[in-house]
């Protein structure tokens, strides 16, 4: 289940615009789930993190 989707800005920094929909000390795993034409994937493929009401910092993610 979808329950938040990132934006990005002019930079290409990805955010998520509504955090009140994460509930602190919850799991949650991020996905790339919509790709330009041509790429299909990405690494990883997924990534989790637990929500704690501030800045989450993850890896990037590669599309190919």
């Amino acid at each position: 289940m979808t329950i938040a989707s990132a934006t990005t800005d002019p930079t290409g920094f990805y955010y998520f615009a509504d955090t009140a929909r994460f509930t602190s000390g919850s799991s949650y795993t991020v996905k790339v789930s919509a790709f330009p034409s041509g790429p299909r994937t990405s690494t990883p493929t997924s990534q989790k993190f637990t929500w704690q009401g501030m800045l989450v910092g993850l890896s990037s993610f590669s599309v190919y």
